[in-house]
């Protein structure tokens, strides 16, 4: 609802975030110097760190994180980096293995500078205590520099002393009273259904999130699901089969790799599988046809 409540003092919020973007070459300098740089304050923090990204690293090594994103998952964060910037199948490692194989890569002096914009690190997805001490952890090497927000009241209390001298913040007050619209956004978007699912608009970030092999997965098997939907007595698409069109499609090369894409699914709770009376396994996206129609819609649309 907060996009319908009209804007005020338009035009001092706009001065603000000019002087800000002032400052875009002064933070480019003290994140070369070792810095992190958390950014506090009141008013969201959205638009001016995806400003300062478009501005100043868009040329570079860098992934963008919405910590406020009820469906985020670490996990996914650190395969992402292994994938796209190590040159590695982080998808086929564990937590332990992916954080110290990122952490020795950019301590090596010949690889690029990595860039870590997160949204709300102080999100509920990445405030337990492990998730910070694995972000701390990774903050420790010389060629990864993070650009955090935090917005809650409390949120310096989810750091203890061994992790704030790990990350060597800079605590930057950019207050500037802008609506937290896009931090809300999900509030009321993902109510959940009774099978507890995410709804369309958690369907499709988690979507635009995953690899694109993970995508043509992922929409396989629904034009699998959609083509079935007269089917009364449908139990899902077979392992087998999905397999078998997945390497005739070059997704996956492998039953190994097939179920460890499958894995991202299961976490959001995109997919379930179950065994048929004859013990045949079976995936089934646990999504009214409607929301599957909806979703597929979108995704036609956006690659015209």
């Amino acid at each position: 609802m907060m996009n319908l409540v009209p804007s005020s003092h338009r035009k001092y919020k706009k001065t603000m975030f000019e002087e800000f973007q002032k400052e875009y070459d002064k933070w480019m300098i003290l994140l070369s110097e070792g810095f992190n740089l958390l950014f506090y304050g009141f008013g969201s923090k959205f638009h001016l760190l995806n400003s300062f990204r478009k501005c100043k690293l868009t040329e570079t090594a860098h992934i963008s994180v919405h910590g406020f994103f009820p469906g985020l998952i670490l996990k996914h964060i650190l395969t992402t980096i292994m994938e796209e910037f190590v040159g590695s199948r982080g998808n086929l490692q564990g937590v332990n293995e992916q954080v110290d194989d990122i952490r020795n890569h950019f301590m090596r002096p010949e690889s690029d500078d990595l860039y870590i914009i997160i949204h709300n690190i102080d999100g509920m997805p990445l405030r337990a205590r492990k998730n910070q001490s694995i972000l701390s952890y990774l903050a420790q090497a010389p060629k990864i520099h993070i650009i955090a927000s935090i917005d809650h009241i409390n949120a310096s209390l989810i750091w203890d002393q061994t992790q704030l001298s790990k990350f060597h913040w800079l605590w930057m007050d950019v207050t500037n009273f802008q609506p937290y619209t896009t931090e809300t956004s999900f509030e009321n978007s993902l109510l959940m259904q009774q099978s507890n699912t995410p709804v369309l608009s958690s369907l499709k970030y988690v979507f635009r999130s995953l690899t694109s092999n993970a995508q043509g997965i992922f929409l396989l098997i629904t034009h699998y699901q959609l083509d079935q939907k007269d089917n009364s007595s449908y139990l899902g698409m077979p392992f087998q089969r999905c397999y078998q069109q997945c390497r005739e499609a070059f997704l996956v090369n492998s039953e190994l790799t097939l179920r460890a894409q499958l894995t991202e699914f299961y976490d959001h709770k995109l997919l379930r599988s179950q065994k048929g009376p004859d013990g045949t396994e079976y995936l089934l996206i646990p999504l009214d046809t409607g929301t599957l129609q909806q979703f597929l819609e979108h995704q036609d649309q956006d690659s015209n």
